[in-house]
This record gives C-alpha cells, structure tokens and sequence, in this order.
C-alpha cells in the first residue's frame, strides 16, 4: 500500500520530528517537520508514526494506543484555565484518562462512517512560567474539517500547533499529564482514500 501524508508543525520555535516506522521492513526514518514545509515535500510511509507532543515536561509520560485496527470513538474533555482532563475510548472498549479536572465537554465519533483525522491547539506557561500546559485543543475528523472544540480557553492566547494531514487517522496519544495535560501528541496510520 502507498499513502501520501502531509503533516506541517506551525510552531516556529522548536521543530517537531516524524517518525516513520515501517513495520514489516522494521526501517525507522525521522523527518525535519519545519525543513519539509519549507521544501513542499510529501512523505509516504506504511505503519504507525508519532506526531509530536507539544507543550512542555511536566507532568509524566502518558500514552493511550488501543492499536491500528481500533478507532478512537470518543474523547471526553475537562477545562478550566488549560485542559486539565482527557479521556480517550476506542472502539474495542479500552479507555484511559489522563489529568485531573471534571468533564465538560465530549467528542463523540460515528464510526465506522466518522474517523478522527487530526488536531490543533495552543500552550502556555502557567502563572510562575516554569510548567507549560495544553491550554485549548481542537479535534478534527474526516467528515468534521472545522474541528469539535475549541475546548479551553480562546485559541489566539498561546503558542499554537497545527498538524493538517490527508490520508491518515489518529489512532492514539502520547503525551504528559498529572493534575493538568502539559503535553499531547497523536499516533496516527495511513488511510486510502
């Protein structure tokens, strides 16, 4: 199978890495993000890659991968001054939550028909500037391409992230959280058109 997957970090401080993993050929390649979208260049891959995270190292590691056969089907979200909750569901029933505040808001996905494709938001640093947050989140799918959210505070507040892609779907997250989500970043497959 060849899939095209175009993903571009628009934050400018600090490249984000793609990893491509090519599972059966068990070949690993990490691209430039900021150095393709200067160059236009389009990436193919087979297996699984890792986007991200963004915001900061608080918190510890966190990662929720039910596998590249299962969808995400739900994503319930917690916000006060940053995203401080989030739990993921996936379609064979595994869920994890990650942070500590109360739920607010849903995202609920109509699989098989509905896949999760994408997502954005903003970071900041807390108060005393030391701890960076995950400060609103957008997530966006294939038949959704204005996104479910913002959820968080207004999204022009912070740095942003932006990972528009085509032919691919989110299958799980990485990140870091403990009373807030300081981190998140997305593993995502190939999907044909």
């Amino acid at each position: 199978m060849h899939v095209d997957l175009v993903a571009i970090n628009t934050i400018q401080e600090k490249p984000t890495l793609l990893v491509q993993i090519d599972q059966q050929q068990q070949l690993y390649k990490v691209f430039d993000i900021q150095q393709m979208a200067n160059q236009q260049a389009r990436i193919c891959f087979s297996g699984t890659i890792v986007i991200g995270p963004w915001g900061g190292e608080g918190g510890r590691f966190r990662q929720f991968v039910p596998g590249t056969t299962r969808s995400i089907k739900e994503i319930q979200i917690g916000n006060d001054e940053v995203v401080d909750y989030l739990k993921f569901e996936s379609q064979d029933g595994r869920a994890e939550a990650w942070g500590s505040g109360v739920v607010r808001d849903a995202v609920p996905i109509n699989l098989p028909s509905e896949y999760l494709t994408s997502i954005s938001g903003t970071t900041t640093k807390n108060n005393d500037k030391k701890k960076v947050a995950v400060e609103s989140l957008t997530f966006y799918t294939n038949v959704n391409n204005v996104g479910y959210g913002p959820f968080g505070r207004d999204p022009t507040t912070g740095d942003a992230f932006s990972i528009p892609m085509g032919n691919a779907e989110v299958v799980g997250f990485s990140g870091r959280a403990v009373e807030q989500i300081n981190a998140i970043g997305i593993y995502v497959i190939p999907r044909p058109n």
